[in-house]
């Protein structure tokens, strides 16, 4: 059973939300000329024992006494602390500045203020159609409402769960996680914190997932006996040419053996190293993520076992503290000579390349499982914070046995509180599996599927969606909208459209409906391409074909003649949105409600919009 939180939303909940991100700017705020104002002494302080500290080393070279040396010691050991007390309240003040930009977005949010809020992340790949048509990417979009998602692989896991669909069981588990982490929102918020460090592409995070997922190649490495002989033998030698008086020419022996050894094999342990290059201050970061997820404290059963592989013999945050340490002395190659006398020396890349395999021996198959944990919290957390903000939003309930979708006062996400119009929707049943959609134009056709489709793939995710009540099965969804054609290609608007529909038909045809998917499609003037008879024809055989393979859709369309197609009618349910004009100082204005209403549309907009314009369709240019 789904779970609704909270009802409409009233004015005193919006600004209890509001209040309480504004009060925690200000603290922060307050936070940030506190410590501004201790920076500020701390610098007067600094300055007065710099000067102290020359006049001192001045009086020491003057030799006035031996008491200068132990004042000009402790006036050193003083500027010393100084600056780190200066660098420490540096990193505090940027700590408070982080916490009020956040609480500055999270407001901005509220408004649906799109040009405050950070960038949504770009597409490593070729965009879905669910993401184009849904507005799931893009400036004003899904991804910008849920900007607190910070990690690249929490990125990956969103819109890998958005465009497929889970089982039931797991919607229903991570409603769980989701509700029970909606009210701690300093908890949240922390974790944002420490997962904004960690914004990137995933290249620094996919490096390390398969490093600790390849196996071993011995072939590789000297076998490990050779590398501990040749460092015990360097350093017997060196210690019995300087101790015992042995020849030197002892030595140059060992080098040349360890010389060749490196000549031999170290480009292959660099090549493996290089790897991990990056991973180390990553690495760190993602050691402060686990510590506040493990202060959560939240009593969940889906989150006690999202967490349990964080807790063992030894914790999560031990094992990434001993890799990060490894790799950062493996970073001591880039060190130049430096690094080169003691590989020469010691086989240092060698020893380290040992212990950084004995690690992933014993860890690297748990490495994947830490931070697909960290992507599902993240994202749960993130989802938890879009159900702060809209507390009238409700989870959907997932029934598998039913067969079409049922919506009350279903509203689009990224509208705000106020603007929004909300409509009731049913969608789906043995007789009616259409719904078509008419009215004139920006009467809100498309935003109602755009309203319908985000809030299926919010679903998907088990978060929540915007609506008083959503009862649906697993959905499998395909849409075609606003297709364009393609010159540089060579396809025409007829084929870019076919070839949407190509695709729409293609993946709800192979839907599961052994495990109880619903295809369901959501089409915006289909079509347009081509001649009304033509066209008319080929939308019954298209519709024909998905509602074969169980499939139930929305279709808005301005051809009123395919709306009352007898033998579409038959299979279909028909709503309208309407318009009103009104004359308002004089001139026409069109007026819009955006509620939905049962039957088909009788009224058209256009020639009032081109009149609008200035081009006044009454007036025939008799001109030759």
């Amino acid at each position: 059973m789904g779970r609704c939180m909270g009802s409409d939303p009233s004015e005193q909940e919006s600004t209890r939300i509001h209040e309480e991100y504004r009060r925690r700017e200000r603290v922060a705020e307050g936070r940030i000329k506190d410590l501004e104002r201790q920076i500020n002494q701390i610098s007067n302080m600094r300055l007065i024992v710099a000067t102290m500290l020359i006049a001192a080393l001045f009086a020491l070279w003057q030799n006035v006494g031996s008491w200068v040396i132990p004042v000009s010691a402790t006036l050193v050991l003083c500027f010393a602390v100084l600056v780190g007390v200066h660098e420490q309240l540096k990193r505090r003040v940027a700590e408070q500045q982080a916490i009020a930009d956040l609480n500055r977005q999270a407001i901005s949010r509220l408004k649906r203020d799109w040009s405050a809020l950070p960038e949504p992340p770009k597409l490593p790949q070729a965009p879905n159609r669910l993401l184009t048509d849904l507005d799931i990417i893009g400036r004003g979009s899904l991804c910008q409402l849920l900007s607190t998602l910070a990690t690249p692989l929490a990125w990956q896991r969103f819109f890998k769960d958005i465009l497929h669909p889970n089982s039931a069981h797991k919607h229903m588990e991570r409603q769980g996680a989701v509700a029970a982490l909606v009210p701690v929102l300093s908890h949240r918020q922390r974790l944002y914190l420490a997962a904004a460090e960690i914004r990137g592409d995933g290249t620094v995070e996919n490096h390390l997932l398969q490093w600790a997922a390849a196996g071993e190649n011995k072939d590789e490495i000297p076998p490990s006996w050779v590398v501990i002989a040749l460092t015990t033998a360097m350093v017997v030698t060196f210690t019995a040419v300087t101790v015992v008086g042995i020849p030197i020419i002892t030595i140059g022996v060992v080098l040349a053996l360890n010389i060749l050894v490196n000549l031999i094999y170290l480009p292959r342990i660099h090549q493996s190293l290089e790897s991990l290059e990056q991973s180390g201050a990553v690495l760190r970061r993602y050691e402060r993520m686990i510590d506040v997820l493990l202060t959560g404290n939240l009593d969940e059963v889906y989150l006690h076992r999202l967490l349990a592989p964080f807790h063992g013999v030894t914790s999560a945050t031990s094992e990434i503290r001993r890799l990060q340490r490894l790799v950062e002395l493996a970073d001591l190659r880039n060190a130049g000579l430096i690094y080169l006398i003691l590989q020469s020396f010691t086989m240092w890349s060698f020893h380290i390349f040992f212990r950084l395999r004995e690690w992933r021996r014993h860890f690297g198959t748990e490495v994947s499982v830490w931070m697909e944990a960290l992507a599902e919290y993240e994202l749960l957390a993130t989802l938890a914070g879009l159900h702060y903000d809209n507390p009238s939003w409700c989870f959907p309930t997932i029934e598998m046995e039913h067969s079409g979708i049922s919506a009350t006062a279903l509203g689009h996400p990224l509208i705000v509180d106020g603007v929004r119009i909300a409509n009731d929707i049913r969608l789906g049943n043995i007789d009616q599996p259409l719904l078509f959609v008419t009215g004139s134009n920006m009467s809100g056709k498309s935003t109602l599927l755009r309203t319908l489709g985000i809030n299926i793939l919010l679903s998907r995710m088990g978060g929540p969606v915007c609506a008083q009540r959503l009862v649906m099965p697993i959905v499998t969804l395909a849409t075609c909208f606003n297709v364009q054609d393609a010159l540089v290609a060579g396809r025409s608007l007829f084929m870019a459209e076919l070839s949407c529909i190509r695709v729409a038909v293609d993946t709800l045809e192979s839907a599961r409906p052994t495990e109880g998917h619903l295809p369901v499609f959501l089409f915006d003037e289909i079509l347009r391409g081509t001649n009304s008879v033509d066209r008319r024809i080929a939308v019954t055989a298209i519709l024909h074909r998905l509602l074969a393979a169980g499939a139930v859709g929305v279709i808005a369309t301005h051809d009123l003649e395919l709306a009352n197609k007898q033998l579409l009618q038959e299979w279909s349910r028909s709503v309208y949105f309407e318009d009103q004009i009104r004359i308002i100082d004089g001139k026409p204005s069109l007026q819009f409600d955006y509620r939905l209403r049962e039957g088909i549309t009788t009224t058209s907009n256009a020639l009032m919009l081109l009149k609008a314009v200035g081009i006044d369709p009454s007036v025939t240019n008799k001109n030759k």
